[in-house]
């Protein structure tokens, strides 16, 4: 990426890897998502940007857009708007903050119309909906859900994040502020939703279960669980549960410390992860998966390492070696 003097960050492809999408806070605005389509030099200007915060605009909170996800048909893009999120800056290399949704609900933008649509089933008030996944057809979307908790709202308050002495660390306020989240499954139904229902092996399970992601041949979702929180836990693991739901199993390739943010190979026999194994800061790592579900030690993907750079939500593309070359800002 070149001449791009602003936060750029989550990001995601169409299936075919033809669109291409990522959160950038372009014009000072938290909610801007560039989409534009895929070549060999990318050059995003001030047409290629929606807002998030077009959705509802009346209405507060506004809309950051958290981990959005381009449909696999490249049609529509999915994610966590109206958040309130709870959120502290913790003086720790390692582990530097602690950051949840507590309120939000899952709604999506489609490129055809260009308009924005809240996902019934998964706009329930009463639960803060986060963390979307599309299923290989784009039939199904998954997602994490917990009930809003009314004294973390309190907490926060109008400020939006939490002050903290320089001695605390996130295992100390993992302890004191603590959050759930279950799996659940929705039809997408051309934008219509319908009932949600628990995903079997990734819910109720006293855990918190989050970012989940389906296999491209549909078979499989991997998960992350921790004790609670959603990003950044010494403790997230990696887990794998047949894409219906069932018995879930913790992955082998798994690191001691932080297993996080993976992403199917096309052909869904490898998986890449970040995880902070060996530094501070997050280094990517690829593991093989059999048609089974069964998976091989970690390898490191040295190529990647920096010493002076974190490695994180890294994305497979459907596309050939040397396809985008560059991706820029223009004005």
């Amino acid at each position: 990426m070149q001449n791009v003097p602003i936060c750029a960050n989550c990001h995601s492809f169409s299936r075919d890897g033809k669109v291409f999408g990522i959160d950038m806070d372009y014009g000072g605005d938290k909610g801007a998502y560039a989409l534009t389509k895929v070549s060999e030099n990318i050059s995003i200007s001030r047409d290629d940007f929606i807002t998030w915060n077009d959705f509802q605009r009346s209405e507060n909170p506004s809309s950051m857009g958290l981990f959005s996800k381009i449909s696999p048909d490249g049609r529509y893009v999915i994610s966590t708007l109206k958040e309130t999120s709870f959120f502290a800056m913790i003086p720790d290399l390692d582990f530097s903050q602690l950051f949840f949704p507590i309120r939000g609900l899952i709604a999506f933008y489609s490129r055809d119309e260009k308009r924005f649509y809240p996902l019934p089933g998964a706009d329930d008030p009463d639960y803060v909906q986060t963390s979307p996944a599309w299923s290989p057809d784009g039939r199904y979307v998954v997602f994490s859900r917990a009930r809003v908790n009314k004294e973390l709202l309190e907490v926060i308050g109008e400020k939006g994040y939490l002050e903290i002495g320089p001695d605390i660390r996130i295992s100390d306020l993992n302890k004191k502020y603590q959050i759930q989240f279950d799996l659940y499954k929705i039809p997408f139904n051309k934008g219509k939703g319908g009932a949600p229902k628990p995903l079997l092996g990734a819910s109720n399970n006293g855990k918190s279960n989050y970012f989940p992601r389906f296999s491209p041949d549909g078979k499989w979702i991997v998960f992350n669980q921790s004790k609670t929180g959603l990003v950044l836990q010494p403790d997230s693991r990696l887990y794998i549960v047949p894409a219906e739901g069932g018995s879930a199993r913790r992955l082998k390739c798994n690191t001691a410390i932080m297993t996080s943010w993976h992403s199917w190979s096309p052909n869904s026999r490898w998986l890449v992860f970040s995880s902070k194994i060996i530094s501070p800061y997050t280094q990517l790592f690829l593991t093989h998966i059999h048609e089974n579900g069964n998976d091989s030690p970690p390898v490191f993907l040295s190529r990647f390492y920096s010493e002076e750079f974190a490695a994180v939500v890294p994305e497979f593309v459907n596309i050939k070696q040397a396809a985008i070359r560059k991706i820029e800002l223009v004005d």
